[in-house]
């Protein structure tokens, strides 16, 4: 009876084994874990750290779940197809969702950091797609291999069949390859102000795999197919720079000293470069007798500098108001539009019988 008792007690001692393996390797996992958080927070890039804390946290935890399940079940009594098969569906689990983090931090990474790229990337929901489908890819053929899948009958069969999907999905494609071309050609990037040659103006908000959406200035979006945008003969008034030069017409009388308006308008313009919001700091406005003589009047154009497109509204106002005021003290008549009718007396003949 002594020797039965020990040899149950024997066999259940071992039962315990991949249990007791399982809550050493969760803690040695969770210690792991802790220390490599710990070296992220004390890493120079604290921009960085926040987005691989917050990306990384939640997932790192059923990681360290899964990894010490692996481990525990090498010490169970299980036929060996079986803790083979279980380990496969663990690897191919934790290959899936480190390629989800790893797409997660890309993601996030291009949407910190794609405006200091702004010269060599632009931010777009394609380009994050794009990386998105490339990280996912890559996992996908690391899962295949994990189970000992061969990938050259799926080349194939992918080669096959898509010259069909390319005959049905052709405008898709189209589509998607002519964002492709607009996110690489940058000439067209998000946040740039452009106005196409059917009219239609605004801000580019967003380029996807299909549409390129266009925000205008009354708040309304416009949606165009990314195909009709790389075709479409366009004005970009963000390229090379966003500042633009403006011009404001202004009429006076004849009667009136040509250098004497000159010298008040320039002044009034040098005065708001610092003062109105909008202008370019520092730039020099110039004057010029531009038309010039007009019906009843001398017209001249102020010449100026603003920041970006939208400021020039602002701008015209502020210094528009500006002029008129300084001409009303200075005595400079803004003439209106006169005719001079010379009526000519014709003598009628006269008829004797």
């Amino acid at each position: 009876m002594g020797k039965a008792g020990e040899s149950h007690m024997s066999i259940d001692i071992k039962d315990f084994i991949p249990l007791l393996v399982f809550a050493v390797s969760i803690f040695s996992g969770l210690g792991i874990r802790s220390l490599v958080f710990h070296f992220i927070r004390k890493w120079r890039h604290r921009e960085v750290d926040d987005i691989l804390l917050r990306v990384m946290r939640t997932p790192s935890f059923f990681w360290t779940i899964l990894i010490s399940g692996s481990i525990a079940l090498r010490f169970e009594k299980l036929p060996f197809i079986e803790v083979d098969v279980l380990h496969k569906i663990i690897e191919v689990i934790l290959m899936f969702s480190i390629a989800v983090v790893i797409s997660n931090i890309s993601s996030a990474v291009i949407c910190k950091y794609g405006q200091g790229l702004e010269h060599r990337l632009a931010l777009t929901s394609l380009t994050q797609n794009i990386s998105s489908c490339i990280i996912f890819s890559i996992g996908f053929l690391m899962i295949l291999n994990a189970l000992d899948i061969s990938i050259t009958p799926i080349l194939t069969a992918l080669g096959v069949g898509g010259l069909a999907a390319a005959l049905a999905l052709q405008d898709t494609l189209s589509n998607l390859f002519s964002g492709i071309y607009l996110v690489l050609s940058r000439n067209v990037r998000p946040g740039d102000y452009v106005k196409l040659d059917s009219g239609q103006e605004g801000y580019i908000t967003d380029i996807t795999s299909r549409v390129t959406k266009m925000k205008t200035l009354g708040n309304n979006v416009i949606i165009i197919p990314n195909q009709k945008l790389s075709q479409a003969v366009l004005t970009n008034f963000h390229l090379p720079d966003r500042s633009m030069g403006i011009s404001i017409s202004f009429s006076v009388s004849r009667e009136v000293d040509i250098e004497k308006v000159e010298r008040i308008v320039l002044d009034e313009a040098q005065r708001a470069v610092e003062e109105v919001k909008g202008l370019v700091p520092k730039s020099k406005p110039s004057v010029v007798f531009i038309p010039g003589f007009g019906e009843s009047s001398l017209d001249f154009s102020l010449n100026c500098q603003v920041k970006e497109f939208v400021d020039q509204y602002g701008v015209q106002h502020e210094l528009r108001k500006r002029i008129f005021k300084r001409f009303k003290q200075e005595g400079v008549e803004m003439p209106f539009p006169q005719r001079v009718i010379h009526v000519m007396k014709e003598e009628v003949p006269s008829y004797e019988q």
